[in-house]
């Protein structure tokens, strides 16, 4: 919680609502986290369906997550969770 809350602190309204409006008007939302940061990522997905129907996570099924990105496209949006550890994994994707 401590984490969203000083995330959300940082961020203007301004900003906070160019990123609401990117995801609203995007095609197809892509999250991904992989290693200890999916738990995080399953998680978002299952609430944030509710609110954003477009919204897929991968790497599926323990596929690569490069391959589950062939869909991509302009008009797409890409989240990324990562832990330092990790980051560099999640950023080469």
């Amino acid at each position: 919680m401590s984490i969203v809350a000083n995330f959300l602190e940082r961020q203007s309204v301004e900003e906070l609502e160019q990123i609401v409006d990117k995801l609203v008007q995007a095609n197809t939302v892509f999250l991904t986290a992989v290693r200890s940061s999916y738990a995080v990522g399953y998680y978002l997905r299952y609430v944030g369906r509710m609110a954003l129907p477009t919204l897929q996570l991968f790497p599926r099924h323990q596929n690569s997550a490069l391959g589950d990105l062939n869909d991509a496209k302009e008009g797409n949006v890409l989240i990324a969770i990562t832990v330092t550890r990790y980051s560099r994994e999640t950023v080469e994707v």
